[in-house]
């Protein structure tokens, strides 16, 4: 590969990881799941691939998507509690706080 992106629990194996390729780790909450802040971890990767005018756009075009859905959906939600579960047999139930990327997402249209 021409770049390796890994967590800082990947710092044991950073010495091999960088005999292979150019390798950047990142902070300990950031990982392939939906926790951490999905957008500076997007940056993170922008910044790494030198596409930050990509990712600007992105989010640019992220935020009036949620400014879009937040005057499409108004208030109605306004006394609603909404919760995110997927439930599998493979992995059982997983329930998405606001700290997990569609969490985020929600928490943005507050």
């Amino acid at each position: 590969p021409d770049l390796i992106l890994g967590w800082k629990h990947h710092s044991q194996i950073y010495s091999f990881l960088s005999q292979i390729s150019p390798t950047l780790l990142t902070q300990p909450d950031r990982t392939t799941s939906s926790t951490g802040d999905w957008k500076e971890y997007l940056n993170f990767v922008a910044r790494a691939l030198g596409r930050e005018n990509t990712a600007k756009q992105l989010l640019n075009r992220y935020d009036k998507r949620v400014e879009d859905l937040k005057k499409l959906i108004k208030n109605r939600y306004e006394n609603e509690k909404v919760s995110i579960i997927h439930v599998s047999k493979n992995y059982g139930i997983d329930v998405q706080t606001k700290s997990s990327f569609a969490g985020a997402i929600l928490a943005d249209l507050e």
